[in-house]
């Protein structure tokens, strides 16, 4: 129970894209940008790619990434990314699954762990 507190943030974070994505499209205000859901989904992803990698350096209590933090924060962030679109085609609340939200979904997840290894790096692998 206790490791779940690291990510509190995270959970929170992910309650708010449920929410957001899965709330009808009607209901959502419409400003005409090009593209806006696109880097929606680009930032959204990008912050919860941030959280869970910042969750899991507060678990292992290192100050530096190892590579298997970032392959199961990917893992974790596209499954949560199909979910979503899958949940939106099936639930037909004025939205439609779309595979480019996934591609998009990923671009967030390499910017937001790009930006995370920028600011606390990764650890080499021992050989």
């Amino acid at each position: 129970m206790k490791k779940i507190l690291f990510f509190w943030e995270t959970i929170t974070w992910t309650v708010f894209m449920l929410v957001l994505f899965l709330s009808p499209s009607r209901s959502i205000p419409h400003v005409h940008i090009p593209y806006q859901d696109k880097f929606a989904h680009i930032g959204l992803f990008m912050v919860f790619s941030m959280l869970y990698l910042r969750g899991q350096l507060k678990i292992s209590s290192s100050k530096t990434f190892a590579p298997g933090h970032i392959i199961v924060t990917f893992i974790i962030v596209m499954l949560f990314a199909i979910f979503l679109e899958v949940l939106q085609e099936v639930m037909h609340a004025g939205r439609d699954g779309d595979f480019t939200d996934i591609l998009h979904d990923f671009a967030g997840f390499i910017c937001g762990s790009l930006l995370m290894v920028l600011i606390y790096g990764i650890r080499p692998r021992a050989l």
